[in-house]
This record gives C-alpha cells, sequence and structure tokens, in this order.
C-alpha cells in the first residue's frame, strides 16, 4: 500500500491537510481518504461520517504522520491524504481489495 500511496502522489491528484481534504470531500472529488493512525478520534470519527455520505473510503494507515510526510516527500508530517486521481498507481485495485 505504501509504494502504492507514493506512485499515486507523484503520479495523481494528492490532497494534504484534514481541512482541504474534507472542502474537497464535500465537494465530492475525493476517490480515497487515508488518515493517521494517531489522527485525533473527533476528526477522524467526523471524516468518516462524510466519507460514507460520499461513499468514499477511508483508510486508517499503521502509520504516523512523519512517516506519512516522509512517503509523500513532504518536509512535515501528513496526518491526512486523498486523492482526486490516482495517477499511474494500483492504489484503487488495493482499495477495492
Amino acid at each position: 500500500m505504501e509504494s502504492a500511496i507514493k506512485v499515486a502522489v507523484k503520479t495523481g491528484k494528492p490532497i494534504f491537510g484534514f481541512k482541504s481534504v474534507k472542502r474537497q470531500l464535500l465537494k465530492g472529488k475525493l476517490k480515497a481518504i487515508f488518515c493517521s493512525k494517531s489522527f485525533s478520534n473527533e476528526n477522524i470519527t467526523e471524516l468518516t461520517q462524510l466519507a460514507k455520505q460520499a461513499k468514499t473510503p477511508l483508510i486508517l494507515l499503521e502509520i504516523g504522520p512523519l512517516e506519512i510526510g516522509r512517503l509523500c516527500e513532504k518536509p512535515f508530517p501528513v496526518s491526512t491524504l486523498a486523492f482526486e486521481d490516482f495517477g499511474q498507481s494500483n492504489l484503487e485495485a488495493l482499495i477495492k481489495k
């Protein structure tokens, strides 16, 4: 999953951060949402409810925000990551499993 996320970040259309992800989710533009295992419970609950309404999968990653930031080649922690487009990655197939 992590290597597919890396490819999707490079070749797709990623969105970083809770507020940006929430805004795009409300517009119905997201294909999937990924959250850090250490993300706050209230934010996860809010995103889960919105994702269900939008029929968008929400995946909790077993890595922390620093690791997600490194995975995305960002110099900062990333707690929430979403995609409008997966690019050349196989994330869509992995999510459907």
